[in-house]
């Protein structure tokens, strides 16, 4: 049990920081799918202050603090309507070599069904893909684990995605950069394991 209420989303904040100065750095844009109250770009906006942001969700009330957000940071930050579960609405600068992807806790709300979000990003070959998520193919067999992916199915949460990662990188068509698993989790599940991976040339 934590002494601070907010303990959780504190380390939660800081282990983003810490993941994005390893991932991240470089790039000339990142784009965040499922970018919800835009808390990350808000994080990678004083991180990374040289570097094009745009955040994407399916939600127009996202969008709209998006770029209220922009204009308190007195810098653009891109925000655009996207459907992950169908890969439709992005209308912002290309994304290709020179632009990173990120998703945090987005991807877990896709269940089964990321396919057509993971065949849009491999038409763009963006320079890195990074997910920070709940992750089902890292949990094992012990008590605690059990709980946590019997939450995560019941939850429905991201299923199948690394296994087939696995399979792509395994046919030559995507590099995995990191797959690892945060010794960090909440009351329910781990939602803080680190995907990366890129397409291949």
């Amino acid at each position: 049990m934590p002494l601070a209420p907010g303990f959780e989303y504190d380390v939660g904040i800081v282990l983003r920081r810490l993941f994005f100065d390893e991932f991240l750095g470089g790039y000339q844009s990142i784009v965040e799918f499922g970018s919800g109250t835009g808390i990350n770009l808000l994080l990678l906006a004083t991180q990374f202050p040289g570097t094009r942001l745009s955040g994407c969700d399916w939600a127009t009330p996202s969008r709209d603090i998006l770029l209220e957000m922009g204009q308190q940071q007195n810098r653009p930050i891109g925000a655009h309507i996207f459907n992950m579960l169908i890969a439709e609405g992005w209308d912002g600068a290309p994304i290709d070599r020179g632009s990173a992807v990120l998703t945090v806790h987005a991807m877990e709300q896709l269940d089964d069904k990321w396919r057509p979000f993971l065949h849009y990003l491999l038409a763009r070959q963006p320079g890195l893909v990074l997910h920070i998520e709940p992750i089902f193919d890292f949990y094992d067999e012990s008590p605690f684990d059990r709980i946590a992916a019997s939450y995560h199915l019941e939850r429905k949460y991201l299923k199948g995605y690394y296994s087939y990662l696995r399979e792509l990188e395994n046919s030559g068509k995507i590099e995995i950069v990191a797959a690892r698993r945060v010794a960090f989790g909440g009351f329910y599940h781990d939602a803080n394991s680190v995907l990366a991976w890129r397409p291949k040339l």
